[in-house]
């Protein structure tokens, strides 16, 4: 049993303490200087400071190693250079070393659960049509996301796919807003969420409790065509943002995630075979469809496809539904992306009415 001290990484260091509590390593404390923190009975005998100059010396000369519970690159490295100066004899790593990552990312999901908001708190209903669905509101990105009427617009067409009991995966599931709204229309469905960036599904599990939804289950990984610890670059720390990418760099910070072939993750059993499937994965479009082959000729299931024009080849993904014997129609446009309604024979009406799709050949 070694003597640590985790520096808290606010989310991420509810799981590095767990890491240590599980692994039975005395945690002598938690330099905490987050928003939220340690806040959960497991936890309420440690010490918690402000920061290193208020730790006592008989702490510091007790410590063997002081563990930077941060997930967010180059943040984690820079604060361990910053601890090696000022504590040079200590051992310091992060829980993003070999060491500590897969431990970690395996953690992490169950750890979150234990983080609770401090202050008060705000909600807004989703202005989707008559769901009484409602949803924390943190920050101004939240506040947009429920009131957005182009995603009110898809979920309609989503409706129309569906026949209960059915399964339903959301791949790139954000804060909730389709997995909440049909959860609630349709509780005969089991509702899986997949959302990899852990201020989204954090704030995703808590919507879900807020709404006492009992038939949606929550996965803390990004689908691609095989098994690996990918790097999701982050648009930021807000949940609600939508724009994080395993292939787009669009800020220098980046988290490791965990990545599942489909096929592979329902052949292990932790999912069931999906019916529909809505993919909003930032430009990752092709790789999830390379990874659930086996489930497009078995299953067939429908898909929803948020395709995003800046970040993929189109004609590369047509090309490839098409190799599978799916149809495919457009149905809405913007700017930037291009959502398409994709089934294994091809659609013979829209999925809406006067929804102005078209089919591509």
């Amino acid at each position: 049993m070694g003597n640590y001290l985790l520096y808290n990484g606010d989310l991420a260091g509810v799981t590095a303490l767990n890491l240590l509590i599980s692994a039975k390593q005395n945690v002598l404390g938690v330099i905490d200087q987050s928003e939220r923190g340690i806040n959960s009975g497991l936890h309420q005998e440690l010490v918690v400071y402000k920061d290193m100059e208020t730790i006592p010396v008989e702490v510091l000369n007790a410590t063997e190693e002081i563990l930077v519970g941060v997930d967010i690159q180059p943040l984690a490295t820079q604060i361990k250079e910053k601890l090696l100066k000022k504590f040079p004899e200590k051992k310091i790593t992060t829980i993003l070393e070999p060491e500590y990552i897969n431990d970690f990312l395996a953690l992490r999901a169950d750890a979150l659960q234990q983080v609770t908001f401090k202050g008060a708190e705000k909600t807004a209903p989703l202005r989707w049509g008559k769901r009484n669905v409602q949803i924390y509101i943190d920050n101004t990105v939240e506040h947009q996301r429920a009131k957005k009427v182009f995603e009110k617009r898809i979920l309609h067409y989503f409706e129309r796919l569906i026949t209960a009991p059915a399964v339903i995966y959301d791949l790139g599931a954000n804060i909730g807003l389709y997995s909440l709204s049909l959860a609630r229309e349709y509780p005969a469905c089991q509702i899986h969420a997949f959302e990899p960036e852990i201020h989204n599904f954090w704030k995703l599990n808590r919507n879900i409790k807020l709404n006492s939804l009992q038939n949606i289950t929550t996965h803390l990984i990004a689908a691609g065509a095989r098994q690996k610890i990918g790097s999701l670059y982050l648009q930021g720390e807000l949940s609600g943002l939508g724009e994080h990418s395993l292939i787009n760099p669009i800020s220098n910070l980046y988290t490791p995630i965990e990545v599942w072939d489909l096929d592979s993750y329902v052949a292990v059993g932790k999912a069931p075979p999906p019916d529909v499937i809505k993919i909003d994965v930032e430009g990752y479009e092709l790789q999830v469809l390379k990874g659930m082959t086996g489930l497009l000729k078995a299953k067939k299931p429908k898909l929803i496809i948020e395709v995003h024009q800046n970040l993929i080849n189109e004609d590369q993904l047509y090309k490839f539904l098409k190799k599978y014997k799916y149809g495919i129609k457009e149905l809405l446009q913007d700017k930037t992306r291009r959502f398409i309604y994709a089934c294994r024979q091809q659609p013979q009406h829209k999925p809406g009415k006067k929804s102005g799709g078209k089919n591509r050949k």
